[in-house]
């Protein structure tokens, strides 16, 4: 039975999946979740590998390249006392910084491919809404900086991101 994340497969930079099932493990239905938009701070030298610290159910790489390093049923640490209840995307560059055309792309393609009805908010959006309560996502508040690059979740941004891709894509595609 094909599940609504197995999409994911056919990211338009590639995929890897890194994600890992631990014994005795308890998942949780997946129906519901929020998504909390996160940068992942900078990007390691030589890359992401798969000894990493990712703590966010999926990380796009300057490249364009998906990684899932939690399934959308595992809880991933991302998000303090919000975990349980979110899924965490994340774009492996210093914080503050702007998508590459290669990353805007994956997430535009992410954005359009996620279950209808999610919604998505940044870190610092999730922790002033969360702030004091027993979900609280973050232990000490997130700056405004974070994820500036969340305007292409809004469907008007990710049609025009996603148009300008396969316009792209496609004159790639004719040169010689």
């Amino acid at each position: 039975m094909a599940g609504p994340y197995d999409f994911l497969a056919n990211a338009p930079h590639g995929f890897d999946d890194w994600a890992q099932s631990r014994e005795g493990e308890r998942l949780r239905d997946v129906a519901g979740l929020r998504a909390i938009l996160h940068d992942y701070g900078r990007t390691p030298q030589g890359g992401f590998q798969r000894d990493s610290f990712i703590p966010y159910h999926w990380l796009v790489t300057p490249e364009g390249r998906l990684i899932q390093r939690y399934r959308p049923d595992q809880v991933a640490p991302h998000a303090y006392q919000s975990n349980p209840t979110t899924l965490g995307i994340a774009y492996g560059a210093p914080v503050g910084s702007e998508l590459t055309p290669q990353a805007r792309a994956t997430m535009a393609w992410l954005r359009q491919n996620m279950p209808q009805g999610m919604q998505y908010e940044t870190h610092g959006q999730a922790y002033d809404r969360t702030r004091g309560t027993p979900q609280q996502a973050s232990v000490a508040g997130r700056g405004s900086d974070e994820a500036r690059w969340h305007a292409v979740f809004s469907k008007t941004m990710l049609l025009q991101y996603w148009q300008r891709y396969r316009l792209l894509s496609s004159a790639i595609a004719d040169l010689p």
